[in-house]
């Protein structure tokens, strides 16, 4: 190519030399529009990560403070537990329960039957959110301490 240059005339080669010299600038003017698109959707796909990440943070922030917030109240509402609501028969059940007598001996004692009992220590258990029987008489201990 080189060769046929030097066989042309001046004005032709200044022709060809200006026509190379607008491809060469093209060309690098392509390139260089590639790398800054490039550059440009790196930093935006960078920014899209980070506002991701923040994004899931929040999320996980607010999840965790609604969580703490719903534990909080269950565990004091389970820890403490008012013997307002609890019915007179309910209470008796439970002075007898605390003394260390079985369902038949608090049956014989309020004159009720084995099965009347085991309803009223169910729903006890359900308002004081007992476990079972010792779950309760370690409530009923901690809240009397508490209390004096």
């Amino acid at each position: 190519a080189i060769d046929k240059l030097n066989d042309l005339n001046k004005d032709d080669k200044l022709y060809f030399q200006q026509k190379l010299t607008e491809a060469d600038w093209s060309v690098s003017f392509r390139i260089n529009e590639k790398s800054i698109l490039q550059e440009a959707y790196k930093s935006l796909n960078l920014s899209l990560i980070v506002f991701g990440i923040s994004l899931l943070s929040m999320i996980l922030l607010l999840w965790i403070r609604l969580h703490n917030d719903t534990e909080t109240s269950a565990e004091a509402t389970q820890d403490q537990f008012r013997v307002e609501k609890l019915t007179n028969r309910e209470r008796q059940v439970i002075e007898i329960l605390i003394q260390g007598k079985t369902d038949k001996e608090i049956a014989g004692i309020l004159n009720i039957s084995a099965g009347t009992v085991y309803t009223h220590l169910k729903r006890i258990y359900q308002k004081t959110n007992s476990a079972g029987r010792l779950a309760l008489i370690n409530k009923i201990k901690e809240q009397k301490v508490s209390n004096d």
